[in-house]
């Protein structure tokens, strides 16, 4: 499963959500953790924002945002029967723009690290839901969690589950409040197989080939 995911350092935009896509260049070089303040795009009052929410759900109805509460990655086949998502998957989704994620296979002795980005390294969007409520002290939380998948062959040895990448042309729907459930549910029931490179990470300077792969430093 993901461990981490970047924004690389040379933010291209590829705009399909319209005018409105405020600028991500804040967020180059970034590299965001579980648990993190990490950027998400949030439709709202019209437009579309870039927020700053942690990464690992609480839902409002918990009202305890320990550890035990939280959902870093919510199945795309169980968001609309489980009673954590079934308010965020119908209101409150996001998308979670990065050029990568970080993968671990091995154990703890002969770990390995990759990393997954896109062939031609454009940057993409997660699929991912939020919720917000307010805590006792008074303060407003504000989190989110990752929708996933059924990995692919290429990834189930790192999981059962991988990140739901959107294609595209199907970002502005999942990000639209006014999308019909209806067709929230076909996105989240396709077969998604993104064409995915795969680098293995090593201590290193440089690039060079290896076995296949290509090997970056980390």
């Amino acid at each position: 499963m993901l461990a981490t995911y970047t924004f690389n350092s040379h933010y291209n935009p590829v705009n399909t959500l319209g005018n409105q896509l405020p600028s991500l260049r804040l967020l180059e070089g970034g590299k965001f953790n579980p648990a993190q303040y990490s950027p998400i795009l949030v439709h709202e009052y019209g437009q579309i924002r870039l927020k700053f929410f942690r990464w690992g759900m609480v839902p409002g109805w918990s009202k305890d945002d320990g550890k035990q509460n939280q959902r870093l990655f919510a199945a795309a086949e169980h968001l609309f029967d489980h009673v954590a998502y079934r308010v965020p998957v119908r209101r409150k989704r996001c998308l979670i723009p990065a050029d990568g994620f970080y993968v671990e296979s091995g154990n703890v002795i002969n770990k390995q690290t990759y990393k997954l980005s896109q062939p031609d390294n454009t940057t993409f969007c997660f699929a991912g839901i939020y919720d917000t409520w307010k805590k006792r002290d008074g303060s407003i939380l504000h989190s989110f969690a990752m929708v996933t998948t059924p990995a692919n062959e290429s990834l189930n040895r790192f999981g059962l589950q991988m990140p739901f990448i959107l294609p595209k042309n199907l970002e502005n729907a999942w990000l639209n409040d006014h999308t019909s459930l209806s067709t929230i549910s076909k996105i989240l029931s396709q077969s998604l197989n993104p064409n995915l490179k795969m680098s293995q990470v090593q201590e290193l300077k440089g690039t060079q080939e290896f076995n296949g792969l290509e090997q970056v430093a980390a």
